[in-house]
């Protein structure tokens, strides 16, 4: 609620200088099964099997005078998950929770129309695969965009350049607690023939961490559905009592590692046919800070092949995903949900849209840990299972947005 009272304040002064301003409502209902299975696990094999909804509505003010954008959206269900924008259908006579999801204002420049700036709460600009930030992270910090357009007729399409400063937590009491990262990433497209090449080379550095992984191994920053209070990336230890691997891992600061990432993206478009599209698509990652019980496995690596495209009402695409990704090549709190880290395995995944606005998906990962001797799937605190066998998760959704 303080939340929600801040932000309309915060409007409320804002809106005498963005009076001519142009305000769009915006929204997304979704609703999504969830099942993750162990092939060979305890005696009930079922880890999850559930519903999850996403509910959010927001309003986009823009401002062509003044070369502003403003974004605003409030979501329903518990926002500790970064990269977890689906929900659990609450408990019978339980109220859902609130949460601003996105709180940011953006503006450009006269002098450089390429450039836009933008700070507040919003969502990442490195998104890729998936492979270091999921597409639902949203943050606080400020960043930039610069995109130029290339001549007509030239090779090089695009160049872009996206710097930017994340303020992950203030650190509480304790100042030497703070938490932040850097990042940024230079891009082009270069048009080859009748094929396009993306390519991005990025950077992220996670500084201060003490009090982000004593976050996630309290609990306080949950990672996708996972409540047990560890990622992949905190401290080994199987310490019994609970309490004190809990101790132990506060200890270490909760994390196993340092986190000081290099990433490449490559990713050609072709044409397969007469209006059908594939591209070929590689994300890498290396951890050079690597230095914990995973410092053996400080790589990332996710392909994929893809057949069409699910960007306009009637058409679909489907690809064949492959991965592997060490337990601390990135950090689990920010990648893809169906995947974390300490993972090697394969999927498909489809989309298609019907009309505009509606998108049915479906996603399946059969994986095993990449490393057996660090945590994985179902080796959680009040998880089934053991972690080093075959696991299968399955995500259907329908969403609609406008």
């Amino acid at each position: 609620m303080k939340q929600l009272f801040v932000t309309a304040l915060l409007l409320a002064l804002c809106s005498p200088v963005m009076a001519a301003a142009e305000v769009t409502p915006t929204g997304q209902v979704g609703l999504r099964y969830r099942g993750f299975f162990l092939v060979d696990g305890p005696d009930s094999e079922l880890y999850d099997n559930r519903p999850e909804t996403d509910v959010r509505l927001g309003a986009r003010m823009t401002d062509p005078d003044l070369l502003l954008r403003a974004d605003i959206v409030v979501a329903v269900g518990d926002g500790r998950a970064p990269s977890q924008r689906w929900t659990l259908l609450p408990a019978f006579g339980a109220a859902d929770t609130l949460h601003i999801d996105t709180a940011s204002v953006g503006w450009g420049f006269d002098a450089i129309p390429e450039l836009e700036v933008r700070i507040g709460r919003a969502a990442v600009p490195w998104v890729h695969s998936g492979l270091v930030w999921d597409e639902d992270v949203r943050l606080p910090g400020l960043h930039a965009r610069y995109v130029r357009l290339g001549k007509a007729g030239s090779t090089l399409q695009q160049l872009r350049i996206t710097p930017g400063y994340l303020y992950l937590s203030a650190g509480g009491v304790t100042p030497n607690d703070e938490a932040w990262a850097i990042a940024g990433e230079v891009g082009a497209t270069l048009a080859l023939g009748t094929a396009e090449l993306d390519v991005d080379l990025g950077t992220f550095h996670l500084l201060g961490h003490r009090h982000l992984g004593r976050a996630i191994a309290r609990g306080d920053v949950r990672v996708g559905p996972n409540t047990a209070g560890f990622t992949r990336n905190t401290t080994p230890t199987d310490a019994d009592p609970d309490a004190l691997e809990l101790t132990q891992r506060l200890g270490r600061d909760g994390f196993a590692s340092r986190f000081h990432l290099v990433t490449v993206h490559l990713e050609l478009g072709f044409d397969l046919a007469d209006d059908l599209p594939g591209a070929v698509a590689l994300s890498g990652v290396v951890n050079l800070g690597a230095d914990g019980p995973g410092a053996d496995l400080p790589l990332g690596v996710v392909l994929a092949f893809v057949i069409g495209d699910a960007a306009q009402p009637g058409d679909g695409e489907i690809a064949l995903e492959g991965l592997f990704i060490g337990a601390d090549a990135t950090l689990d709190v920010f990648n893809r949900d169906v995947w974390g880290t300490n993972i090697a395995g394969g999927g498909v995944r489809a989309a298609f849209v019907p009309w505009t606005g509606l998108t049915v998906a479906f996603r399946t990962l059969l994986s095993v840990p990449a490393d057996k001797d660090r945590r994985a799937l179902g080796q959680a605190r009040g998880e089934l299972g053991q972690g080093d066998e075959l696991a299968v998760q399955i995500h259907a959704s329908t969403s609609y947005a406008f």
